[in-house]
């Protein structure tokens, strides 16, 4: 009688430890971990209300100006010349502070000059948003007065996580609390607070960055930050008998 009590609270604290899963999100800064985060509350807690919509509008309206400067500091470093028509619009884009609609059709006057595109081949000496293409193409409609972005638009919303972000969410009769943390230098101090009861880590490890230079500091290769950041984490005395998943994007 004894031993049915014991295999039956066995099996009680079993289920319980797997009903409900806490995976910390790891990962250098600009790997997708915070995409990954916006995907999941996409498919499993019914997208994204009104406010925060709201503040998917800002950071994007942010992001295209930022690329578009970004793209004339390109065509300058590169010393591309452009066509005398767009001298202007260069000069009204570099001193703008916010998105206008006027300057949505001047980013789009800049974005069909083929010295922009000649600048963008050479995207990855820069530090352009990940999806600066994107937006450049779509710079007149994210530049209205009255646009609000689609699920599209908002997962190529880019701002830089600080702190830790925590999204739960139920699966298939199970718990599951990812936990986002931000990948850039600066953050990483933060990251020791999260360690505890974590039954897996979910590693971000970005293929297309293996000839891209880090924000933080331009002379140190991305892979290569990833790759001694994952030796460093998965080493780390506080996961020796956590799993890990590689998680390549």
């Amino acid at each position: 009688e004894k031993t049915k009590i014991i295999d039956s609270n066995i099996r009680r604290d079993r289920d319980g430890v797997f009903k409900q899963m806490r995976l910390l999100l790891l990962g250098a800064g600009d790997t997708g971990k915070s995409t990954f985060m916006k995907q999941i509350k996409l498919i499993y807690l019914n997208g994204f209300r009104k406010t925060e919509i709201e503040t998917f509008r800002i950071i994007l309206k942010e992001n295209l100006l930022n690329t578009a400067k970004e793209l004339i500091n390109a065509i300058k470093q590169l010393k591309i010349k452009t066509g005398k028509s767009v001298k202007d619009v260069i000069q009204r884009i570099m001193s703008a502070e916010q998105l206008t609609p006027e300057l949505g059709l001047d980013i789009v006057a800049l974005w069909n000059e083929s010295g922009a595109r000649k600048a963008w081949e050479k995207n990855n000496e820069f530090q352009f948003e990940s999806c600066g293409d994107y937006l450049l193409d779509n710079a007149e409609r994210i530049a209205k007065e009255d646009f609000q972005p689609t699920e599209k638009d908002i997962l190529r919303a880019r701002r830089r996580t600080t702190g830790v972000v925590e999204l739960t969410f139920e699966a298939s009769g199970r718990s599951f609390t990812f936990v986002d943390v931000g990948g850039q230098r600066s953050e990483r101090r933060k990251w020791l607070h999260c360690f505890e009861n974590v039954d897996a880590v979910i590693f971000f490890a970005p293929l297309n960055e293996y000839d891209m230079k880090l924000y933080e500091d331009e002379r140190v290769n991305r892979m290569r930050e990833s790759l001694e950041l994952f030796h460093e984490i998965s080493s780390s005395k506080w996961f020796k008998k956590t799993p890990f998943i590689l998680f390549p994007v």
